[in-house]
């Protein structure tokens, strides 16, 4: 018999009538192995995340670099020596 509650930050909520559940014998059970899906899930959100940024940001760094040549200021500056003779 299983019973059930939800819980929210008010606290604990009333639990439900008393119910039977019968799992047929040929359905397969997970049991996570000691890891849960959600927990994996959120290691592939943080690379997922990690890598967009660090694409957002050498598109970015690329857009500047092409910004400033375009203006000139990408030219290279020679050092003007004078005539001595």
């Amino acid at each position: 018999m299983v019973k059930v509650a939800a819980v929210n930050p008010m606290g604990l909520g009333p639990f439900s009538k008393a119910a039977k559940i019968e799992v047929a014998h040929n359905v397969p059970l997970h049991y996570g192995g000691g890891r849960s899906s959600l927990a994996e899930s959120a290691q592939y959100t943080w690379l997922i995340a990690l890598l967009g940024t660090m694409a957002f940001m050498l598109l970015l760094l690329a857009s500047v670099m092409f910004y400033y040549r375009r203006r000139g200021h990408g030219s290279k500056l020679y050092l003007q020596v004078p005539n001595v003779v």
